[in-house]
């Protein structure tokens, strides 16, 4: 099954499966909503069926500009029959459909891991980042003990793929060598292990882009 079939079809099970990893998702949910001060424009790539989207509006709801995408038709319609403030949009992450530095803040949730590309999707988040803005990237680790890799091989019988395997510092070495500074990480344990990162373009990118400008 290829991928784009895979989470059209998934709809049926992802919100269980997603359940399942609630604890995870409100410690990220609470962590960004924490940081933003709601008055930031916000991008949330491979927002899937908006489960992290509604824990983070739900807890700012000072926010006015919250943009979510995905790739997958079936995703999207069911974040707009949830009813969440914020804008929903179909697209490609290796794509992104905005100017350069339009956010100020990007979030990709548990994606890069799953993403055949992924080089590729970091290079159209930091595109469209703000040159001081914020990139949040939480993202399943490989699989080390008996039950997360039970879980796994379970939703891989399913089509699920893994095109990249992490661990902490994998992940780590991964967001640096692609241009981004990991300013604070956390670990949080749930049915499987979540490495929560948040990151900044390295200063030597800006310093590209400002010789280029002149």
């Amino acid at each position: 099954m290829k991928d784009k079939q895979f989470w059209n079809f998934s709809i049926l099970m992802y919100d269980f499966w997603h359940m399942l990893e609630h604890n995870s998702y409100k410690l990220v949910a609470e962590n960004i909503s924490s940081d933003l001060k709601g008055n930031e424009r916000v991008l949330e790539v491979a927002c899937g069926t908006s489960i992290l989207t509604d824990e983070i509006t739900k807890r700012q709801k000072q926010l006015v500009r919250y943009t979510a995408i995905d790739y997958a038709p079936n995703m999207i319609d069911i974040c707009h029959k949830k009813r969440i403030d914020a804008n929903f949009i179909l697209s490609d992450a290796t794509n992104l459909p905005f100017e350069d530095t339009s956010f100020d803040t990007i979030i990709i949730a548990n994606a890069l891991h799953i993403m055949p590309e992924p080089i590729r999707v970091l290079d159209e988040i930091k595109r469209c980042l703000k040159n001081n803005g914020t990139i949040y990237a939480p993202n399943f680790l490989t699989p080390t003990t008996l039950g997360e890799k039970f879980v796994l091989d379970i939703i891989r019988k399913f089509g699920y793929n893994v095109y990249n395997e992490f661990t902490v510092e994998s992940f780590t070495k991964f967001l640096v060598s692609n241009g981004l500074v990991v300013n604070r990480s956390e670990i949080y344990h749930c049915i499987r292990t979540l490495l929560f990162t948040v990151c900044s373009k390295q200063q030597e990118d800006l310093l590209v882009k400002e010789r280029v400008k002149k």
